[in-house]
């Protein structure tokens, strides 16, 4: 089989799933969000709006926030 991989968002698409999955911006720092879920994870998104985030990047946030790909890609196609 071959693996899952995530498709790339722009960042208000990203934004929204965070949002979507209990996360609140806590903080705004020059163009990065940061974003905490109650239970303690925590991520940063990059404030660059118009522009996909980079794949190595996605993985990063995808690994912070505890969400496989599969799930990702299916809860991405709520806003894109």
């Amino acid at each position: 089989a071959l693996p899952v991989i995530p498709e790339t968002p722009k960042r208000r698409s990203m934004e929204k799933l965070l949002l979507h999955l209990g996360f609140i911006r806590i903080t705004q720092l020059k163009c990065h969000s940061l974003y905490k879920h109650e239970d303690g994870r925590v991520t940063t998104l990059p404030g660059y709006r118009g522009k996909k985030l980079a794949f190595p990047l996605l993985k990063l946030i995808l690994k912070e926030i505890n969400l496989a790909a599969p799930q990702y890609n299916e809860l991405l196609k709520l806003w894109d």
